[in-house]
């Protein structure tokens, strides 16, 4: 049990890194309010809020000011904060954390303290942190709120056997009693939600929730007992005797887990999906002899043709060594940063990159939580490059544009994330961080060239640190489609192909994103697939949404692919 409170803590903490701190968006005085109160700024929050700022103003995900300034520790924030009527038991509406929860990570007991006496709940969350902690001031500090019940108390109790004598004898001496809630009645669907088939991290079945007229029944296994639950709060159900408790939760108002307490002992459990059908056993294929590559194809677009990335037939090598050459063709350099893919058409690769004038060039790939943006707000030339297939020589180098970049980027980003697309007549480039749009021909004449605003691609779950717009764009017949999910202000564009014309533009509530559209080709004919916290299908000749598909994650970066 231990291990499994560690791997929960650890994922929280994960959590807490995802959602940061806020950056302020000019004109938003509750964002201003949640800026300051993250960065420990009393001042500031005092002034903000004596200007008439809500204290409770919330983000996308319902967290206050008092969310952000618990997360980070700040305890003077968090105590004006509440002298202004901050509600104490502030939840963040995606992933489920509490103040308290927050501040638990953020280790000020003193916060912990003063949101619990403030009448927050958590009271288990602290109890489980300090039997993981073997914390006996943490422990007393649960206690003391008398708001404990049984089943906790007798899960602290066995979940202690390896913490101090001091620890297990103040939990022995505790006393617990249930608490009173008002009656809940959940919905149909939150029922239809919760029933299902759940497993320990083992893939071991753990137990079978089912829907039983206005509450829920389950089944543990080896057992023929089904015992009913019946709902206490929106995420809690609770047997008759008091025995079993169950709490669920997830992402995004979903329900993706369980956490069960009976007569004192807990487990973790996951929501299991169908069981998959069994793989068929592999065959070994006698060898043969290389297939004799296909006439070279175009990949003129990000993932090539359709976003497939399929490359059959190409005599694309299956492996190389850059340092000895082995199945590299050519090597050339090109400066600055470019997460672009590069694009190919009959004789010619183009590819997009940044060149900052203070050469700041630092990725860093892997996974890690950092959040941060990289702070260059240098000039910067976005230049557009031809290259020979043959020998890698650069044919022509256009600068699209030199300025200052409008929005920032992570760390494992840049400023040319977005893909070239091309026709074979024209190569279409798009940089969203000085939201220039624009298009050249084979010979590198600037046909044209749109100001379609700022990209500023930002976390999506809280409005931390800009990341950098990576959607590029992709062509529609005689239209060239932008998807510009960013900050605020989101939109889906198609734009003349031959002179950069718009032709529609329609707005999206999706917050930041990272997928580039897909155009499909059904029954009823052809429709733009956008991915997002609701995946949409837009007909690509009038922008009209045709259909939507949700919920989706929060944090969206992959292409739909038919």
């Amino acid at each position: 049990m231990h291990t499994r409170r560690l791997g929960i803590a650890l994922l929280c903490c994960l959590c807490c890194l995802a959602l940061g701190v806020p950056v302020a968006r000019a004109g938003d005085p509750g964002e201003e309010l949640r800026t300051a109160a993250g960065a420990g700024d009393v001042e500031r929050v005092r002034a903000l809020l004596a200007s008439g700022v809500a204290v409770d103003a919330p983000a996308r995900h319902g967290q206050t000011a008092l969310f952000f300034a618990a997360g980070e520790g700040h305890l003077e924030v968090a105590r004006l904060l509440l002298e202004h009527g901050a509600n104490a038991d502030v939840h963040d509406g995606f992933f489920g954390q509490s103040a308290v929860d927050v501040a638990l990570q953020a280790g000020n007991r003193e916060l912990v303290r003063l949101l619990l006496d403030r009448g927050a709940e958590g009271v288990m969350a602290v109890l489980e942190t300090a039997v993981a902690q073997d914390d006996l001031e943490l422990a007393r500090m649960a206690l003391a709120t008398g708001r404990l019940e049984p089943l906790d108390l007798a899960a602290a109790r066995r979940e202690s056997q390896g913490s101090s004598q001091a620890l297990r004898d103040l939990l022995a001496a505790a006393t617990a009693a249930p608490r009173q809630h008002p009656p809940h009645q959940p919905g149909a669907e939150k029922l239809r939600q919760a029933a299902g088939l759940y497993k320990t991290g083992s893939g071991a079945p753990g137990l079978t929730v089912s829907v039983r007229g206005e509450g829920l029944e389950v089944q543990f296994p080896a057992s023929p007992e089904k015992i009913a639950l019946s709902a206490v709060t929106p995420d809690r159900f609770d047997s008759a005797d008091g025995r079993l408790s169950i709490r669920f939760g997830g992402r995004g108002g979903l329900i993706e887990w369980l956490v069960f307490n009976r007569d004192g002992e807990r487990a973790f459990l996951s929501l299991s999906a169908e069981e998959p059908a069994p793989l068929r056993a592999a065959t070994v294929p006698t060898p043969a002899a290389p297939a004799p590559a296909d006439p070279a194809r175009p990949w003129p677009q990000f993932r090539g043709p359709g976003a497939g990335g399929v490359g059959d037939g190409q005599g694309a090598p299956a492996s190389w060594n850059v340092a000895t050459g082995e199945g590299v063709r050519f090597k050339t350099p090109i400066p600055g940063t470019g997460l672009a893919s590069p694009i190919v058409w009959g004789d010619r690769i183009y590819v997009a990159t940044a060149v900052s004038a203070k050469g700041e060039t630092a990725l860093r790939i892997g996974l890690y939580g950092d959040t941060d943006s990289i702070e260059d707000r240098s000039e910067h030339s976005f230049r557009l490059y031809a290259l020979e297939t043959a020998g890698g020589k650069v044919v022509w180098e256009r600068e699209v544009h030199r300025g200052v970049p409008g929005a920032l980027r992570h760390l494992k980003s840049s400023l040319a994330n977005s893909t070239p697309v091309t026709d074979g007549e024209r190569i279409v480039v798009l940089f969203g961080a000085v939201g220039k749009l624009a298009a050249y021909d084979r010979a590198g004449t600037l046909l044209w060239q749109r100001d379609i605003g700022i990209l500023d691609s930002n976390d999506p779950q809280s409005g931390t640190a800009e990341w950098g717009h990576a959607a590029s764009p992709i062509l529609a017949g005689d239209r060239v489609i932008v998807q510009a999910d960013r900050r605020r202000d989101s939109f889906l564009a198609a734009y003349r192909l031959t002179d950069g014309t718009e032709i529609w533009r329609v707005a999206r509530s999706e917050p930041s994103t990272w997928s580039t559209p897909t155009l499909v080709t059904s029954p009823a004919g052809e429709e733009l697939v956008v991915n997002g916290p609701t995946i949409r299908g837009y007909d690509p000749k009038s922008g009209a949404e045709l259909w939507r598909l949700g919920p989706n994650s929060e944090v969206v970066v992959s292409t739909p692919q038919a």
